[in-house]
């Protein structure tokens, strides 16, 4: 999806230019029967398409690996960063 998908892009393509979600029942039927989304060279494609397989493949395969995640932000949990900046002016006191 966001490739080609004619239905992703449809259904994109919905969303941004309505307010809310995406409403299938807007969507034509005639979309389900497009092997492309506009805009996607035909005779382009299988080229095209091998190409970016390939990209995704070399960049797993050079992909820096890590031991470990890092440990995440305080932004993340609902406490929030408040408790951090307070031990950190408590300390500085």
């Amino acid at each position: 999806m966001g490739t080609y998908d004619p239905v992703g892009w449809a259904l994109a393509l919905d969303a941004l230019t309505h307010p809310g979600p995406a409403d299938p029942a807007r969507i034509s039927r005639r979309v389900c029967a497009s092997p492309l989304m506009p805009g996607v060279d035909p005779l382009t494609f299988p080229a095209d398409y091998a190409a970016f397989g390939a990209f995704i493949a070399s960049s797993v395969a050079h992909a820096p690996e890590v031991s470990a995640e890092p440990p995440l932000r305080c932004y993340v949990f609902a406490r929030g960063c408040r408790s951090q900046r307070a031990r950190r002016r408590g300390s500085s006191a």
